[in-house]
């Protein structure tokens, strides 16, 4: 539960994701981070650069399963992330079924 209120506060509820090209909601993040989190995944921040309203996060995500490299570019409104574009090259690993 503590989870979900740091996504709450970290992700605005309009939050949309383009993930190499397929919109993502804040809802299906959500899913994602769960599996990850389920999977026990370490973060480890690479690089990080912050500008006027964005910020740009390349980061490393492991677990037993998978060693990956995610590049995201983040808009930020109101002190929430608002809106990224994200390449991940294991992305549709996460993402399951996608409602239409």
């Amino acid at each position: 539960e503590e989870v979900d209120y740091l996504f709450e506060i970290i992700y605005d509820d309009e939050y949309t994701d383009v993930i190499n090209g397929m919109r993502v909601t804040k809802e299906q993040l959500r899913e994602i981070h769960a599996k990850h989190f389920s999977l026990g995944s370490r973060v480890s921040i690479i690089n990080s650069e912050r500008g006027v309203g964005s910020v740009f996060v390349n980061y490393r995500l492991s677990n037993d399963k998978n060693d990956m490299f995610i590049q995201s570019s983040v808009a930020i409104e109101s002190n929430k992330f608002i809106r990224a574009r994200t390449l991940d090259e294991s992305f549709g690993k996460f993402l399951g079924k996608r409602k239409q």
